[in-house]
């Protein structure tokens, strides 16, 4: 897919809920308190078990438990569906892992790389951390880019608090921000007028 294609987000929704719903009575549990479910997968993914130390394909409808590294190869995507109803959708190149979502508190994903485009619908119920900044969600949908020098957040809709050491932004729709490593966060000049799925 063009790098530069819009995200067509309330018909894949519809898909994807179908899909896990589907799904879910047949699919073996790998954890008491799944993190989440793997429901897409194009070209090349692999998960790193929690506590264990080899990589290993992943299969669609694969349940995440907390813990659990995920990596993306070049030219690969993933969808997945976390406890929460959140809806991420994961880039090629990109590595995550998932926190704990048993504890009633705000759940936890981990970008390490990448680029992460979630919806979340529920408010304050998902976390995002990255190597520069943090972000809590207060809803709808966003997209995160880790890069080697920094990390952009953008909000298409609804509300994120970005969060570091230095300081804090909130980020509401149409707005940007980015964070370098030992600087607060600030707003970026770029201007959103559509839902790329990448940024290069």
């Amino acid at each position: 897919m063009n790098c530069g294609a819009r995200v067509f987000l309330v018909p894949w929704i519809v898909v994807v809920c179908i899909h896990i719903y589907c799904s879910t009575a047949g699919a073996a549990e790998r954890c008491r308190e799944p993190a989440g479910r793997l429901v897409s997968v194009q070209g090349e993914a692999q998960v790193l078990e929690s506590g264990l130390a080899t990589w290993d394909p992943v299969p669609t409808d694969l349940s995440l438990c907390p813990g659990d590294t995920l990596r993306v190869g070049t030219h690969g995507r993933v969808a997945v569906v976390l406890a929460n109803e959140s809806i991420l959708r994961i880039d090629q190149n990109s590595t995550l892992t998932f926190g704990d979502f048993s504890t009633g508190t705000a759940s936890l994903v981990k970008l390490l790389k990448g680029i992460l485009h979630i919806f979340s619908h529920r408010p304050r119920s998902l976390d995002i951390a990255t190597p520069y900044v943090n972000g809590a969600v207060e809803g709808t949908e966003f997209l995160v880019q880790v890069k080697p020098e920094n990390t952009v957040i953008i909000v298409f809709e609804g509300k994120v608090r970005a969060v570091n050491g230095q300081g804090r932004l909130d980020v509401s729709t149409g707005q940007a921000i980015v964070a370098e490593r030992g600087m607060a966060p600030k707003y970026s000049s770029r201007t959103i007028r559509s839902r790329p799925w990448t940024l290069r």
